[in-house]
This record gives C-alpha cells, sequence and structure tokens, in this order.
C-alpha cells in the first residue's frame, strides 16, 4: 500500500486534494441558497479551494464556477460590467490554475 506524501506533519496531499474538493462541494451548495442571506460564502470557498491546490483538477472546476458566477452576477439589462478589481483578480486566478505552457515558476 502507498502512503501520500507528506507535506507538512498535520497535512498529506491527499488531505489537501480532498480539503478543495470539499470547498468545491460548499461552493456548489452556498451558490444554490438564497443569495441575500449568504452574500460571498460561494466565492470564498471557491477562491479557498483554488489557493488551497491549484494545479489539482478540481481547481480549475472551481475557477470555472467562480468565473460564471461572477459574470452572471455583473451581468444585467445593460450588458456585462464587471468592476476593474474583479478582473483583475480573475487575470491573476487564471494565470494560476492555467499556467502557460512552457513557463517556469
Amino acid at each position: 500500500m502507498q502512503h501520500p506524501v507528506r507535506l507538512t506533519p498535520r497535512f498529506t496531499v491527499s488531505s489537501i486534494q480532498f480539503a478543495a474538493e470539499a470547498e468545491y462541494r460548499l461552493g456548489i451548495c452556498y451558490m444554490s441558497l438564497d443569495q441575500d442571506l449568504f452574500i460571498g460564502f460561494d466565492g470564498a470557498y471557491l477562491k479557498s479551494c483554488m489557493q488551497r491546490s491549484p494545479q489539482a483538477a478540481v481547481a480549475k472546476q472551481c475557477y470555472s464556477l467562480y468565473e460564471e458566477s461572477v459574470y452572471l452576477g455583473f451581468t444585467g439589462s445593460s450588458g456585462t460590467h464587471i468592476p476593474a478589481d474583479i478582473e483583475k483578480e480573475l487575470a491573476e486566478l487564471r494565470a494560476v490554475i492555467y499556467p502557460a505552457k512552457g513557463k517556469k515558476n
């Protein structure tokens, strides 16, 4: 039986990925609830998922869902108007989740 790689005395790769997956699912749950009662929890969970395990497949799912929620939140009858700071945040998250091919860290 192969043991997971230890990153710190408390956390293993598998536990970090498990936590990221849990945050993804919590983000989905909070998105389905009444927005007036739970403002921002969905985005917080999705961003935490991306930061916790940026190269995992679940991070791409979190980014897609977060980006979709941002676009839906800032789209109305006059079109899509995303504030510059939110656009910058999306670009920074996208660069971490989808690093350019051949780019070295």
